[in-house]
């Protein structure tokens, strides 16, 4: 089986996971589906593994399964048996972090999967494989600019996050002395986070006005030189969406 056929059978196209990330982080984050189709709710968090394994994050997957395990066998188990200590109800105090815990755990399993894929597509997708899968769905140009700019965005913020915390750490402010020097430390890291978020922003908004990506576009039309389809994984997921969303639409109705 030569490459080109590997790439038919198990490549992602770029729609494709900004489908599925919109469709898990709508989906699992309402309790319509897991009251009407557990079976079915519970196997939609298997689904990152898979888009992660396939485009060889082993790294990822052994995280995601790890923590996504983690979260589910507390979950389903080990809350239901601690609940029922009676020490819990004599100590608010320990109630109290308790059902912090609790909620903490519940929204981070349910927001886990999706936020996992989209970290996953910006980290792993090129800005001109962004653009030609927006313009190939026929999004307007309106839409695709601060699209592109927040895709950007985030790992361009993270190095200068980096930096940043790389200055403080030879001022001395790291570790322990977040603790003891709290509104010294602040003011070192916010100020600058935001300065550079500012120009981060424009920044990038110029860059992509100088390659052509305006919101009223010209009759010069940008041009890409790479064409995608679909392949066969990217229409078993947008299977997996539809039957998802039909699934979701009649609990809710229902």
């Amino acid at each position: 089986m030569g490459i080109g056929n590997l790439q038919y059978y198990f490549s992602i196209d770029v729609c494709t996971k900004l489908l599925l990330v919109i469709t898990l982080g709508t989906v699992l984050v309402a309790r319509y589906l897991e009251q009407f189709f557990s079976g079915w709710y519970w196997f939609l968090f298997l689904v990152p593994i898979v888009v992660l394994l396939v485009d060889k994050r082993y790294k990822g997957t052994l995280i995601y399964s790890l923590l996504i395990g983690s979260l589910i066998f507390l979950v389903k188990y080990q809350f239901i048996n601690f609940s029922n200590l009676a020490y819990l109800e004599a100590n608010p105090v320990l109630s109290t972090m308790f059902t912090v815990l609790v909620f903490m755990s519940f929204f981070t399993l349910k927001v886990l999967p999706a936020f996992a894929l989209g970290y996953h597509l910006v980290k792993s997708t090129e800005v001109n494989e962004i653009i030609f899968a927006l313009q190939k769905i026929k999004v307007p140009m309106l839409f695709v600019i601060p699209i592109v700019v927040i895709f950007r965005f985030f790992p361009t913020f993270g190095e200068e996050k980096k930096s940043i915390m790389m200055a403080m750490k030879m001022r001395g402010l790291s570790g322990c002395n977040f603790i003891f020097h709290p509104f010294e430390s602040i003011h070192f890291l916010l100020i600058p986070l935001i300065m550079s978020s500012v120009r981060i922003a424009e920044d990038l908004s110029i860059a992509a006005m100088t390659k052509g990506l305006t919101p009223r576009p010209t009759t010069t039309r940008t041009i890409m030189l790479e064409d995608t389809q679909l392949s066969i994984l990217d229409y078993l997921i947008l299977i997996l969406c539809f039957v998802t969303w039909v699934l979701f639409i009649y609990a809710w109705i229902v």
